[in-house]
């Protein structure tokens, strides 16, 4: 399973978007995706829910649900491509802003 990070601050509302390309380096088009959020502990903050998809690109809106406490997340991807499904974690880390 691949991995990314992304940082967030207490209360902040705001796109997530993740690139996906094949292991050449060229866009792989989705059909479809789903996203949720776990807590560190795996307790999910964010039901799995469709996530928009454009092309190679995949986003969904991280609201004030998961940034209202700081603390680590798991944005679970799961990336739907011709017969083929693929899970990515974007490991999320919400501060606070001072």
């Amino acid at each position: 399973m691949a991995k990314s990070y992304q940082t967030m601050y207490q209360n902040e509302q705001r796109a997530l978007e993740l690139t996906v390309r094949d292991q050449d380096g060229n866009e792989l088009t989705l059909q479809s995706a789903t996203v949720e959020v776990l807590d560190i502990d795996s307790e999910t903050v964010v039901a799995e829910t469709a996530a928009q998809v454009v092309g190679n690109k995949v986003s969904t809106i991280i609201s004030t649900t998961v940034t209202a406490q700081v603390g680590l997340y798991h944005v679970v991807w799961t990336l739907n491509y011709s017969v083929y499904v693929y899970k990515h974690v974007t490991e999320l880390e919400v501060r606070y802003l001072v």
